[in-house]
């Protein structure tokens, strides 16, 4: 939008007028109202190029994924987490048959811990951290921290 398609007046004359606006692009998405992703260009910079306006609207799907996502993880970190401790998690990991050191890692990794807070928490090295957590995944068979975490959400939903 440039300044001759807003309507209104003061904010015609505030935002665009007296703010050195010149256009405002937005990206959104009608399944989405509520979320968009406005960029201003100033007088300075001149009007947008086609190219980048086409760049823009190519990214534009991946842009408002990226908010939505972003949204989710932000109303999900607001809402009071039941979060395991780290002994319950420890138990869990030793009735499925790993070591000691392995279960450490794997309530570590569990409960969000990096690998560094791990090896420091626990008294090892980075290297053994991750050799315990390779271990783990294999006899879990897991693949990763995200799969890690769901088998122990499951486990946990399942009683």
């Amino acid at each position: 939008m440039t300044a001759a398609d807003i309507r209104d007046a003061d904010y015609r004359r505030d935002c665009y007028q007296n703010g050195g606006i010149r256009e405002r692009l937005t990206l959104f998405d009608p399944r989405f109202p509520a979320i968009s992703v406005n960029g201003y260009r100033s007088d300075s910079r001149g009007p947008t190029a086609a190219p980048v306006a086409q760049w823009l609207a190519d990214a534009g799907p991946t842009l408002m994924a990226a908010l939505r996502r972003h949204n989710e993880l932000l109303e999900l970190a607001e809402q009071p987490a039941l979060s395991p401790s780290l002994d319950a998690v420890m138990q869990w990991a030793r009735k499925r048959g790993l070591s000691a050191r392995e279960a450490q890692v794997v309530a570590g990794l569990t409960l969000g811990q990096t690998q560094l807070q791990i090896a420091g928490g626990v008294g090892l090295s980075v290297n053994s951290v991750i050799t315990y957590r390779r271990r783990a995944y294999q006899k879990l068979k897991v693949v990763d921290r995200r799969a890690l975490q769901a088998l122990y959400g499951r486990s946990m939903a399942n009683g």
